[in-house]
């Protein structure tokens, strides 16, 4: 039963080194349900991913290479599939931290900038998305859209 949904979307950039002017990014579409399952909650956490190539001239096998080295997954393993390319679910137990870290996480960049400290909102973002994953168990079979 889903007691609660949000969702927030945002444009990532991972790497400002490529190109600083005309920068390869990730729009992210993050989806949050609250369920309840055996008396407990749980937060199901969905990222669609969106790739945006930078705009100078790169073959197909240099855009690809590209695409996985900013993903800001792209170190999860060296074999990253398209799904995971393209999406991310995990669940995890909703408990007053992970419930602070996905409050943080569906911040808008202006607010998050206010307590990212010397990173971007975008960094702090993708920090926030690498902690998480650490406490939610990625779903192999991802939902139909």
């Amino acid at each position: 039963m889903v007691l609660v949904s949000l969702s927030h979307s945002t444009k990532l950039i991972t790497d400002f080194k490529i190109n600083p002017y005309q920068p390869a990014y990730y729009d992210i579409v993050i989806q949050v349900d609250t369920y309840l399952a055996t008396e407990r909650e749980y937060y199901e956490i969905l990222y669609s991913f969106s790739f945006h190539p930078p705009d100078y001239a790169q073959t197909d096998e240099e855009l690809e290479a590209l695409k996985v080295e900013l993903h800001p997954f792209s170190s999860l393993d060296a074999e990253a599939s398209d799904i995971r390319l393209n999406q991310y679910l995990g669940i995890m137990l909703k408990n007053t931290f992970t419930a602070q870290l996905i409050e943080y996480l569906l911040m808008d960049n202006e607010t998050l900038a206010q307590f990212s400290g010397r990173m971007s909102p975008e960094e702090y973002r993708n920090s926030l998305m690498w902690t998480i994953s650490y406490f939610a168990k990625e779903v192999k079979q991802l939902k139909k859209a």
